[in-house]
């Protein structure tokens, strides 16, 4: 009772000292109560019970928070995509009520849209989100995990469909019965073995397409003994381009050993394939034979002549195209051995390789020491020939046959003027 007293008593203290319509010194003075109008601490305390017991107003429709970007889950997904080159697509959806944001996850493991052996997958988050961001990290959280047990599940198909690598066959050891296989087939040089088999053969050289997801690469082998399928795969992919192109190499070599087109061992030259290719002598009679048919010892039979040991016109033109033990011998060597005969000097080859089309050349033979054997600049001139050996031999044939013709044109206008053959 003494605290309610002395309460009111200081009220009515400051509402006597100030009336209004006054300027008081002390702010706010002016609208304090006056007597009349003062609250009672009963009043006071009745009124705040009664708010209390108010129920709060109903909230009818939910108001989105903001929880924040968090980048961590959109950064791992995207690098799971790069790791296992998946390509992903986000689409967003705007709604007014509620009010946000809804996205789609589509991603699979190929080209989107594709067909046959791509397998794709599509997540919903319907939120609703603040914004596209708190949207994108919200669908990355569940993509990353739907990939990993997808990838794995893939690895586990592969490893069980595949068959065993040469590197595991020479640790698991060969089967019983078998003899060791050789290590070093284990890190053979694919592409080497490749190059040196068109180069031995004369086949055009491979021709090698890097294909890219991310940062994963494939890559396929087109070459002109199996020209309508090439080797490797846009299927497999592989953390470099090396790799890529050793594997379609690889399968390349693989081919052509299972063809009998290489051998299993060693590296593939020109000897060998000559050798493998060279057709069999025919069978020659036993010596009693040949003696009989002869009528004497057998020996070196004359090929041709008159019987005082210069041979004929014909016999001394094959000699130029045979050299020594009979063997055939190339353009360039027959243009070497007919200089002579037409007195002057070798020919000079000028050969010039494509820069468009590696691999094609083109060409002429010059005479700059004799100007009356080419009044009219180059000989035999030739045009986009593969290979360079190829593009040379040509152009030394057309040589031949160039001073052939002015032999022979010599030769008529000697006998012409009477000067004999």
């Amino acid at each position: 009772m003494i605290v309610k007293s002395v309460h009111s008593l200081t009220i009515a203290a400051y509402s006597a000292m100030a009336t209004p319509g006054d300027n008081p010194s002390i702010p706010g003075l002016a609208h304090i109560r006056q007597p009349s109008q003062t609250q009672t601490i009963e009043a006071f305390e009745a009124e705040y019970h009664a708010q209390q017991e108010q129920k709060p107003a109903d909230i009818t429709a939910p108001v989105a928070l903001s929880r924040g970007y968090v980048s961590a889950h959109v950064e791992r997904f995207n690098h799971l995509c790069q790791t296992h080159g998946v390509v992903n697509d986000f689409s967003y959806t705007e709604s007014a009520d509620p009010k946000g944001w809804s996205v789609v996850l589509r991603f699979g493991f190929g080209l989107l849209g594709a067909e046959g052996r791509v397998e794709q997958f599509e997540l919903e988050e319907k939120g609703p989100f603040v914004n596209k961001k708190e949207a994108k990290a919200a669908v990355s959280e569940r993509g990353s995990i739907v990939l990993l047990e997808a990838a794995e599940k893939r690895a586990q198909e592969k490893k069980a469909n595949a068959s065993p690598s040469p590197a595991m066959e020479a640790m698991a050891g060969p089967p019983s019965g078998e003899p060791a296989r050789d290590a070093s087939a284990v890190t053979e040089n694919w592409i080497g073995l490749l190059l040196e088999y068109s180069s031995a053969t004369g086949t055009p050289p491979p021709q090698f397409q890097d294909f890219s997801i991310g940062s994963r690469f494939a890559c396929e082998c087109a070459f002109a003994p199996r020209a309508s399928q090439p080797f490797g795969t846009r299927e497999e992919l592989f953390p470099n381009k090396k790799s890529a192109k050793t594997n379609a190499a690889r399968e390349a070599v693989e081919w052509l050993r299972s063809q009998g087109m290489m051998p299993e061992r060693g590296h593939p030259s020109k000897k060998k394939f000559r050798a493998a290719n060279a057709p069999a002598p025919p069978p020659q009679p036993p010596p009693s034979v040949l003696a009989g048919l002869s009528g004497g010892p057998v020996g070196p039979m004359p090929v041709g002549g008159n019987g005082n040991g210069s041979g004929s016109g014909s016999e001394s033109e094959g000699a130029v195209a045979r050299g020594q033990m009979g063997k055939e011998r190339s353009y360039g060597e027959q243009v070497m051995a007919f200089c002579p005969t037409v007195g002057c000097m070798q020919p000079e080859y000028r050969l010039a390789q494509d820069a468009r089309v590696p691999g094609f050349w083109s060409g002429a033979a010059f005479f700059p020491h004799d100007p009356l054997i080419a009044k009219n600049g180059p000989v035999a001139e030739i045009r986009n020939v593969w290979g360079k050996k190829t593009a040379r031999e040509l152009c030394a044939k057309g040589v031949l046959a160039h001073l052939k013709a002015v032999a022979a044109r010599r030769a008529e206008e000697a006998k012409r003027l009477g000067l004999g053959a």
